[in-house]
């Protein structure tokens, strides 16, 4: 009877802390401006962004908006674990919103839908040092196979294989065009970063490239980066002027035009 108790206990023991790893939490979130107290169920591995989405739902403010605060680790990184910074159920959170909801500075500019978020890959090889020299027939004769692989890959729409053969070409010997040629790929590919470093090593081995400024040019912009990208562009402009490069210059000029009034405000 004792043995059998013994492992009812047990089973039920095992039954709740197979739950309890499972279970949600409740987190007291405490509004600094009203002093009013809400919890909020939700995942001990859920991070701080996620706890802010639940929290927009009842506030009726924007994630992007709120700032989570605990006193041990002060304003909390949105991502942040929550059971990392030791909050567990009953734990109470301090919410700081804006006084104005949709005057705070965000990202100003968000709203350019031609942003492109920074690859994380590493940009493809460059010879070292970046300087072009003499080749031999059979090198010559290898890098055109490479070059001609890369051209057919592109037109095939496969940049990925087209960037894997033009690297291999350009290891034989860099030239201005084909660092040009392949920022291009890298375009096409949705990585403006290493579109940027190739232009810029294009510029490098010649600084005349119009070709290399203007792909310069929409990397940055791709990138956010307007005041650099405005340079490369105006720069193209002079130096060969094109109508679609121009359209990309008006609205690299507004957007930081946008940001130096946006800046003076907050100052």
């Amino acid at each position: 009877s004792s043995h059998f108790v013994s492992r009812a206990s047990q089973i039920r023991q095992g039954r709740a802390s197979g739950s309890a790893m499972t279970a949600q939490i409740a987190v007291k979130i405490r509004n600094l401006a009203t002093g009013e107290v809400v919890a909020v169920n939700i995942e001990p591995h859920a991070t701080v962004s996620m706890l802010k989405q639940r929290i927009a739902y009842i506030v009726k403010t924007h994630e992007k908006q709120q700032v989570l605060k605990i006193a041990e680790h002060g304003v909390l990184d949105n991502l942040t674990k929550l059971q990392d910074v030791g909050i567990v159920d009953g734990s109470e959170v301090e919410l700081a919103l804006p006084e104005k909801p949709v005057v705070v500075a965000e990202e100003p500019a968000s709203d350019d839908e031609g942003l492109v978020a920074p690859e994380e890959e590493e940009p493809p090889q460059l010879p070292s040092p970046l300087e072009s020299r003499e080749l031999g027939d059979a090198e010559m004769d290898q890098q055109n196979e490479l070059k001609a692989k890369a051209t057919d890959a592109a037109e095939d729409g496969d940049f990925a294989k087209a960037l894997e053969n033009l690297t291999a070409a350009l290891m034989l010997n860099p030239t201005s065009m084909m660092l040009c040629k392949r920022a291009e790929y890298l375009l096409k590919l949705k990585r403006p970063r290493a579109a940027a470093a190739d232009a810029a090593a294009a510029l490098e081995l010649n600084p005349d490239s119009t070709k290399g400024l203007r792909l310069r040019g929409k990397a940055l912009r791709q990138l956010g980066d307007y005041e650099a990208a405005r340079k490369a562009l105006a720069a193209a402009q002079q130096s060969d002027y094109d109508d679609a490069t121009q359209d990309i210059l008006k609205y690299v000029i507004k957007r930081c035009e946008k940001l130096r009034r946006l800046a003076r405000q907050h100052s």
